[in-house]
């Protein structure tokens, strides 16, 4: 079984090489570097000398919880179809980093052949935006606001004066049911070309996740599953995320500390 691991990276170009380094065997790897962080031509030929590097796209200038990280997503997930004949297709950042041998990652997928991790919530949920769909009816211009003092900042002070003028966008309506989830997959390759066949034959809902609130967390899962069998999805994509505020991030920057979580 071939796999195809896409890769949406930032910073740190040597962790990044161990990363691919893992997957020497039965794996097409395609990276995404984010179009503003300053990889050297060095940086990039460093990433392309591994034999399993199929691709090194700097596409996107890509942003927080902006369209951007949508686009880039599944512009990896379009080259990636096209140019392996891979079987499963997982997504991950440049900062993950497996927790098992490689021999493990690739005996679970042949044991489990034909099934879907994404991890889903049907919405509203009151995990997801105190149960409404506030991300999605209110415009969040992330891919705006680079040129701001404070961007993050900058963009909920443009959430809060729609609100004062009661300005509210309607909830897709595209699908009778609403899903939302970590972005993060490993899905067949039956569900990736469902996904694009979908995003190319009905581009409204793919538009109306313009300027929505990290609209890769919405997107995916709720195409898939509405499309798929639903008995083909297991909802957990079987990543680590610690959702907590720990060194100095949410979810948490994974320390020493957190090693006995991954022992099970």
């Amino acid at each position: 079984m071939k796999h195809a691991i896409l890769v949406l990276a930032h910073k740190n170009v040597r962790q990044l090489c161990r990363l691919i380094g893992y997957f020497s065997r039965d794996c097409d790897v395609f990276v995404h570097i984010d179009k503003k962080q300053p990889f050297s031509r060095e940086d990039e030929e460093m990433l392309r000398s591994y034999r399993q590097v199929k691709l090194v796209s700097r596409e996107y200038d890509v942003n927080w919880g902006g369209t951007s990280v949508l686009e880039s997503e599944l512009h990896l997930l379009r080259m990636a179809v096209r140019q392996s004949d891979a079987d499963y297709f997982h997504l991950i950042s440049g900062q993950d980093y497996p927790v098992r041998p490689l021999d493990h990652f690739l005996a679970f997928f042949e044991r489990n052949a034909g099934k879907e991790y994404i991890s889903y919530l049907h919405l509203p949920h009151p995990n997801w935006e105190n149960n409404t769909f506030r991300r999605l009816q209110y415009y969040y211009p992330f891919d705006d606001a680079s040129g701001q003092r404070n961007p993050r900042g900058w963009v909920w002070e443009q959430v809060r004066r729609q609100q004062e003028r009661g300005l509210k966008r309607p909830i897709p309506d595209e699908f009778d049911h609403l899903y939302g989830g970590s972005q993060w997959f490993s899905i067949s390759r039956h569900a990736a070309t469902t996904l694009l066949d979908y995003t190319d034959r009905s581009p409204s809902f793919y538009g109306r996740m313009w300027m929505t609130f990290a609209p890769e967390e919405c997107y995916v899962a709720t195409v898939l599953v509405n499309l798929l069998d639903k008995d083909s999805i297991e909802p957990w994509n079987h990543r680590f995320i610690r959702w907590k505020y720990e060194n100095g991030n949410r979810p948490a920057n994974l320390g020493c500390e957190h090693f006995r979580f991954l022992l099970d």
